[in-house]
């Protein structure tokens, strides 16, 4: 039934066959169809659309199909495809990937009927796959841009946002809005799509004075195939987001007042490195890339940015202050990060949720460990009572003084003289800070602590560190109580040489870092059931690799090759030689980085003699060089 006079084009831009018939065969099934269907072909190669387009006009609209090979995203295409004299009331736009169900058209219409302030109307997006679950309902954003879904994943439609009336932004997708709006705002910005369209248009309507609605009972079955990247042989969802972070940005500057602009475009130079630092923390090396060049995009197109806000001024006739009420407040946006946080940890503890058997077998395992890594400890604390240890003596400066003697180029010795700096002066003002030493806790103490504590120390690296070569308690035992107690660390600790110390303690755990920043650790297999209780543990490479695990051994190298600059060399070697075996070969890079990084020019350092070998180098008589 066509009784209303309203003249609708719909415009579908395609890029590919895989959802386009879909999406045509539901706009002739359309309870009120649109009184001209035109098909923009954005694909390079072209698409073969004679078949499909004649089944479409057989459905009742007039149908034609545009070739537009340079359209970069649905504003091109609408560009493309629109006849400047055409006469049409309403633009119905859609995705190639969002077929709307029969009565979305009549009833976007008739929510527009009776009002002439309405100038853009959306739709409700369910997933196209279960129509029954939502995906948005109208967009909120945060006065920064952050768009907040306000939807649960995979949440079921009860109806429950059907009350949903006014909105900061529609999708693009079942878009409907005025020709005279249109030509007003002459479309969305050209650098976007298909992200941040439909905001970037929503918002400059409500600018221009028009109210942007959303039609809960219009509803479109969304594929979002760009978005989950579902086009491409191998879909990666991950792929989008230097796109959609791109997109923020430029809104950022485009939708903000001069003053505002000029303090996001310093926001978004000084939180871009920290993006790329945190995803590369978070184990998500390959969108630390798209943070970096997404800012360097927006930052590099500053005639792009001055378009559009040019734009936005030419066609706007209310304040930006009469947006604020449409934005998300911050208490929004804390609380969905925290609900997207748990719900996170539920999926996961769901996951890998054991079962009760083997929550059992876990405990058994993890008694039996403790109780044999506490007989060993205990071995190695009485093996260092017995041994007997020399005070640390002559160390009389504050963390802050070994710090500075750390980076210092001139050596204490004699009259002095300048030298190369000595990083392990850092490590020493470490454990200073650790062992007490801004609570009043002299260095002396703090350093004989440490002392005392090395040989049970280098027994617990040890056994994390055969734990990776193997599970059975008894190998594990015995290689932490012959490195904890082998000559080397007997006489270094008899001694109070702190730097043979911490290079004792902070090998195994270099090792055992490599082992799991290259997955070549092994981990507990708790088969515990009914056929097959009586197995109890196994062990198998874990094979996945850490990035964090990666990072962590950089720091240890550097840790251990300031307290014995003699491992940096033989470290590289066994690096390069990873390097023949290991597929993530730029983890060795941040593994050897560091240590690189803060190694001396030369090998020869100057320290004091006698017991307290590593101590920082003194203000008073002349120490000597015992390297």
């Amino acid at each position: 039934m066509q009784s209303d006079p309203r003249h609708v084009t719909a415009i579908v831009a395609a890029t590919d066959l895989t959802y386009l018939p879909q999406t045509l065969e539901a706009l002739g099934r359309q309870d009120r169809h649109p009184d001209e269907l035109i098909v923009v072909d954005v694909s390079a190669a072209g698409l073969d659309l004679g078949p499909l387009v004649e089944a479409a006009a057989a459905a009742g609209p007039t149908v034609r199909s545009v070739r537009a090979p340079q359209a970069r995203n649905l504003g091109d295409a609408v560009r493309a495809g629109l006849d400047p004299g055409a006469r049409t009331d309403w633009l119905w736009l859609l995705h190639d990937d969002s077929p709307p169900e029969p009565a979305a058209l009549a009833q976007l219409l008739r929510a527009t009927a009776n009002t002439r302030t309405v100038a853009v109307a959306g739709c409700k997006h369910v997933q196209a796959d279960h129509p029954d679950r939502l995906l948005s309902v109208g967009v909120r954003t945060t006065a920064g841009g952050r768009r907040l879904g306000g939807i649960d994943a995979g949440e079921i439609d009860q109806g429950q946002y059907d009350g949903i009336d006014d909105v900061y932004a529609v999708e693009t997708a079942g878009m409907l809005l005025t020709r005279e709006m249109w030509d007003l705002l002459g479309g969305p910005d050209p650098v976007l799509g298909p992200y941040g369209d439909g905001i970037d248009l929503s918002r400059r309507a409500r600018l221009a004075g028009a109210r942007v609605v959303v039609v809960p009972s219009a509803i479109v079955r969304h594929h979002r195939a760009d978005l989950r990247d579902l086009r491409s042989e191998h879909p990666d969802g991950r792929r989008s987001v230097r796109r959609r972070r791109e997109a923020i940005l430029h809104a950022r500057l485009t939708g903000a007042s001069a003053p505002g602009m000029l303090l996001w475009f310093a926001i978004m130079v000084v939180m871009a490195p920290v993006r790329v630092l945190w995803r590369v923390a978070t184990n998500e090396v390959g969108l630390a890339t798209g943070e970096l060049t997404a800012a360097l995009a927006v930052a590099l197109r500053p005639r792009a940015i001055w378009r559009a806000r040019r734009r936005a001024r030419s066609s706007r006739t209310v304040p930006r202050r009469t947006l604020r009420g449409l934005y998300a407040a911050r208490r929004e946006v804390v609380r969905e990060h925290r609900d997207r946080i748990l719900t996170r940890m539920t999926e996961r503890r769901r996951a890998h949720a054991p079962s009760e058997l083997e929550m059992r077998e876990r405990a058994a395992l993890s008694r039996r460990r403790r109780l044999v890594l506490a007989v060993v400890v205990l071995g190695a604390a009485a093996a260092g009572v017995l041994a007997g240890v020399e005070p640390v003596a002559g160390v009389d400066g504050s963390a802050g003084e070994l710090l500075r003697s750390a980076f210092s180029p001139w050596i204490a010795a004699g009259d002095g003289h300048p030298g190369p700096p000595d990083p392990f002066w850092a490590v020493l003002a470490l454990l200073v800070v650790v062992t007490g030493g801004p609570l009043g806790v002299p260095s002396a103490t703090g350093l004989g602590v440490v002392v005392a504590a090395s040989l049970p120390l280098a027994a617990i690296s040890a056994w994390f560190a055969a734990g990776a070569a193997t599970r059975s308690l008894a190998v594990r035992a015995w290689a932490a109580i012959v490195w904890a107690l082998g000559p080397a660390a007997i006489v270094a600790f008899a001694g109070a040489d702190l730097a043979a110390l911490v290079c004792h303690i902070t090998l195994p755990l270099l090792a055992l870092a490599v082992a799991r920043a290259f997955g070549y650790d092994r981990q507990d297999v708790i088969r515990s059931g009914l056929v097959d209780a009586r197995s109890g543990a196994t062990s198998r490479m874990s094979g996945r690799g850490s990035l964090g695990a990666a990072a962590g051994a950089g720091l240890l190298l550097a840790i251990t090759a300031a307290a014995a600059p003699v491992v940096l060399p033989i470290a590289l070697l066994v690096l390069v030689a990873l390097a023949l075996v290991v597929r993530r070969r730029a983890r060795l890079v941040l593994v050897a980085l560091p240590a690189s990084c803060c190694s001396r020019p030369c090998s020869r350092r100057c320290r004091p003699s006698g017991p307290a070998s590593s101590r920082p180098r003194e203000r008073g008589p002349a120490p000597t060089c015992s390297r």
